[in-house]
Formats: C-alpha cells, sequence, structure tokens
C-alpha cells in the first residue's frame, strides 16, 4: 500500500459530523462520544479544560533529595481531600494522616476576639503512602474524612540520594453534602 493508502481524511466543514469521519467510525465513534473539539457534541472533559482561575492553579513545591515536605490543611466538617498532584520528574511518595479536631466550638462561626484553635488528638492514616511518577501525569484523588480536623499530606523523597524533586500540587475540602451529592 501506498502512504497515501495509510490515512485517513475526516470531511470537515458546515454540516459534517465526527460520525461521517471513516476513522472514527471504523474504531465505534459516535457524534456524543468525541469532544466538541475533534467535531463531536460531547462535552469537554473536566481534566482537559484550562485552568485560567488562580484557586484552581496548582501550587508549586521542591523536596530535596532525603527529606519530606508536609502540608496541613484544616477540614472544618466532615467531608472529603480532594487532591490533584503533578510530579515533573520521576517520582515522589504522598501519604496523609488526620488529626481529629477536639474542639467542640463550631469553627465556621467569626469570631475576632477568640479566634478558633484546633485542638489535635490523635492521628489516624487516611492515604497509605501512594508512589506518584512523572509519566502518570496529573493524578486526582480524594481523602475521606472522618470528621473535623487537620489533614496532613506528606510528600516524601527520603529514598532518592541525590534528586531532588519538584512537584505541583492542590488540596481543597469538599464538604460531606457536597460529596454524597456528586456520587
Amino acid at each position: 500500500p501506498s502512504v497515501r493508502d495509510k490515512f485517513t481524511f475526516c470531511p470537515r466543514g458546515a454540516g459534517k459530523t465526527a460520525a461521517q469521519c471513516p476513522f472514527l467510525s471504523g474504531l465505534g465513534g459516535t457524534d456524543d462520544t468525541v469532544p466538541r473539539f475533534l467535531g463531536g457534541t460531547m462535552p469537554c472533559p473536566a481534566a482537559l479544560l484550562e485552568r485560567a482561575d488562580d484557586k484552581d492553579s496548582l501550587t508549586r513545591l521542591a523536596v530535596s533529595a532525603r527529606s519530606t515536605k508536609e502540608v496541613d490543611i484544616f477540614a472544618p466538617m466532615q467531608g472529603s481531600v480532594l487532591w490533584e498532584l503533578l510530579v515533573e520528574e520521576y517520582g515522589v511518595e504522598m501519604s496523609a494522616v488526620f488529626f481529629r479536631d477536639l474542639n467542640p466550638a463550631d469553627p465556621l462561626t467569626e469570631d475576632v476576639e477568640h479566634p478558633y484553635e484546633p485542638q489535635l488528638g490523635e492521628k489516624t492514616e487516611v492515604l497509605p503512602a501512594v508512589k506518584v511518577k512523572s509519566e502518570d501525569g496529573l493524578k486526582q484523588g480524594s481523602i475521606p474524612l472522618p470528621g473535623k480536623g487537620v489533614v496532613r499530606v506528606t510528600f516524601d523523597n527520603s529514598y532518592s540520594v541525590l534528586r531532588s524533586k519538584t512537584l505541583q500540587y492542590r488540596l481543597a475540602i469538599q464538604p460531606l453534602a457536597q460529596t454524597m451529592a456528586g456520587e
């Protein structure tokens, strides 16, 4: 076969759909299973959307060789921590522990004279160590939380003797009501 025989060209223009493409139709593709940017009608997956909002951007962090970095996030109520992690080169281990807040006061009430201070109890492992490699791309997940408290996420590079690791992460609290509604 010639080089020309190995190529498939999909029709373009007004009134043309992804289902009319011989390549996509051969793979069982229909308009509703192909994203809009490829000519279909399916909405673009959230992971492919551009992050224009600063609150949705990732935080950059460097973890030196033979060391760990910890990030604490306060969860004012039961729910989950949504996380995203992108490792630039090689890999890093990620784990998380939860410290229950024993303070009976409501952390969501604003009191300027007496700011809320959590009283941390014993720790519970909520995310066992998981290795995230750069070739995995952007990894996402959620960590269920048993109540209000502090989540300590650890990025561990202690096993690496020579190489420091640069990563980008995002942690966000999702209240239990939203967690249950999303399922």
